[in-house]
């Protein structure tokens, strides 16, 4: 999909007990009126997933389990930041550590930021994104 930009708007980033994660993925919706969340299909995300689905069969939470290795998925999105698609804000508080863990990965101490932005931009590669992102454009 050459051609498409792509704004990363925010990181929320934090390590939370369980019942306080569930609390800030419905709190970072309602900020960004998302309509789609994805969680990862593994770890505390299978029961995110499962706990939040549970209410009334939400339909804007779509679990994806990662394939491959994180090196390969990720080495599989650097052409867009090659290409310069992606697009980060210049003076957001969180930026440096997020370029930071990106110039440092695979072999830095966290990868969750990659992690996160590499699932996001391999479910719009699968077409799983494209019909909500054509959607919301229309309105």
């Amino acid at each position: 999909m050459s051609g498409v930009n792509y704004y990363l708007l925010d990181v929320y980033r934090a390590h939370l007990p369980f019942h306080e994660l569930e609390k800030a993925v419905y709190a970072q919706r309602a900020k960004w009126k998302a309509d789609l969340v994805i969680v990862e299909k593994t770890g505390s995300g299978i029961s995110l997933y499962q706990n939040i689905n549970r209410v009334a069969g939400q339909k804007w939470l779509d679990e994806k389990r990662p394939a491959g290795s994180k090196q390969d998925r990720a080495s599989q999105q650097t052409p867009k930041f090659e290409r310069g698609e992606i697009w980060l804000p210049e003076d957001a508080p969180w930026l440096k550590a997020f370029e930071d863990e990106l110039a440092s990965f695979p072999h830095g101490k966290h990868d969750d930021q990659v992690d996160s932005v590499v699932q996001f931009l391999a479910s719009v590669d699968t077409g799983n994104l494209l019909w909500r992102i054509n959607l919301a454009r229309r309105y």
